[in-house]
């Protein structure tokens, strides 16, 4: 029997290292990116514009797809460093070295370490965007056409091929561990788990939080031993979040434990 224990770890690492950095960090977030909380047709747009974007991924010349995410990519690493030092000519220095790696020395380490920062940092600023309802909408809804799109059109195939051979920082490419291998997960799958860990943390508290974080690695542990035993090119991996997510809050209503809407902002001293 073929396993592999290297995603599931990486999923669990992520939506962890975004509990841990959150409350320390979202003041400043609220404060940098000022926004109204989205609304149902919000999140509708949203997915449309996922639709959107994986189509033209999927496309679109090789070469204009690199400009275009490289470009993107790069303001937002600018982004991200001008979080946590709020200087310029430091937080610029992120994205120039993403660059100048990309263009010379650019291996499937860097890839999967940029893309690691990356999504982290981006769940952690669009966390304030939702809320607890508009969270379930979207993962719903991403869901559906996340499986479109792998079993239906194929696109999100067409796309993942030409990230893989642009060698783009938006997936994770990791050795597959005991079984020997790689597997690959994108961005938008490791950023919906880390945004419901978050939610259900804020919404349900510290443990399950951790809870969901857990639950959601085991289920890529199952559905990826299926994918790897009956040789499944390409599943489509926010299946595996929403399942592990819908456990937890299941486990919340077994155990009839309240929403308490918890804010990670600490009480002002004095």
């Amino acid at each position: 029997m073929r396993l592999d224990l290297s995603l599931p770890l990486i999923v669990f690492a992520a939506t962890s290292v975004a509990m841990a950095a959150y409350p320390l960090c979202e003041g400043r977030m609220k404060a940098l990116y000022k926004h109204e909380k989205f609304k149902t047709q919000d999140i509708i747009l949203l997915i449309i514009a996922f639709s959107t974007v994986i189509t033209i991924t999927a496309l679109a010349p090789q070469l204009a797809l690199q400009v275009f995410f490289v470009t993107i990519y790069s303001v937002g690493l600018f982004l991200f460093a001008y979080t946590f030092w709020p200087k310029w000519y430091v937080a610029v220095l992120l994205p120039a070295a993403f660059i100048l790696l990309y263009l010379y020395h650019w291996t499937l380490v860097e890839l999967s370490i940029f893309s690691f920062a990356f999504v982290v940092f981006l769940a952690m600023a669009l966390n304030g965007f939702f809320n607890w309802k508009t969270s379930a909408l979207f993962a719903g809804l991403l869901t559906v056409v996340d499986v479109i799109q792998v079993f239906g059109t194929k696109l999100m195939i067409t796309s993942t091929m030409k990230i893989v051979a642009l060698k783009l920082p938006l997936m994770i490419i990791l050795p597959t561990f005991p079984s020997q291998g790689q597997i690959g997960i994108g961005l938008g799958d490791i950023f919906l788990a880390i945004l419901l860990s978050l939610q259900t943390y804020q919404k349900l508290g510290r443990n399950l939080g951790l809870t969901c974080s857990v639950s959601v690695s085991l289920m890529f542990l199952i559905l990826e031993a299926v994918q790897l035993n009956f040789r499944l090119q390409f599943f489509p991996a926010t299946v595996a979040v929403v399942v592990g997510w819908l456990a937890t809050v299941c486990l919340s209503k077994a155990l009839n434990i309240r929403h308490t809407g918890i804010s990670f902002r600490r009480a002002p001293s004095g």
